[in-house]
């Protein structure tokens, strides 16, 4: 499995628990994140802005794009003859999941919103039983909430923003 986006929100948890149920993972992220990546389970890491993993000509069951740089068309070749393209963002990736549900061979998945809460109980277990971490990027009180937004939309977060709200 590949995870795009490894040292992210998503893709900090992506790694984690892929690789509990057994998955060989290769996470994708930035050369400094690539430690914390190692640390959270991946057997693999690729820096992105030194290497572009669909020229390395390895191939993946699971292609999971957690942050939106890639595209079905771009990562397919990367991908096992029934191979699924994950993909957390955009509407192109719903309609092609539409497509190639009906042509069959590599599939796209879309994340389309559902009903999350037996997946967040489960998580919720998981963290309290210390399986899974929880990586803190930064912390911002509600009122630099514009600030930590910013931080956000840089691109470059690892794991997760804190807003604290006191009472």
């Amino acid at each position: 499995m590949l995870i795009i986006g490894a040292s992210g929100s998503v893709g900090s948890y992506a790694v984690q628990l892929a690789a509990q149920f057994g998955a060989e993972v290769t996470g994708v992220c930035s050369g400094r994140n690539t430690e914390l990546v190692s640390s959270l389970g991946a057997h693999h890491v690729i820096d992105y802005t030194a290497t572009d993993f669909t020229a390395s000509g390895e191939t993946y069951d699971v292609v999971f794009d957690t942050v939106g740089r890639s595209t079905f068309a771009r990562a397919k070749g990367s991908l096992t003859r029934r191979g699924c393209y994950l993909a957390t963002t955009g509407l192109d990736n719903a309609l092609l999941a539409v497509w190639t549900s009906i042509t069959g061979g590599r599939q796209v998945r879309g994340g389309l919103s559902v009903d999350k809460r037996a997946a967040l109980a489960y998580l919720r277990e998981r963290v309290e039983a210390g399986a899974l971490r929880v990586v803190i990027d930064r912390t911002y009180p509600l009122d630099r909430i514009a600030e930590a937004r910013r931080h956000v939309d840089t691109g470059h977060k690892r794991g997760n923003v804190v807003i604290t709200v006191h009472e």
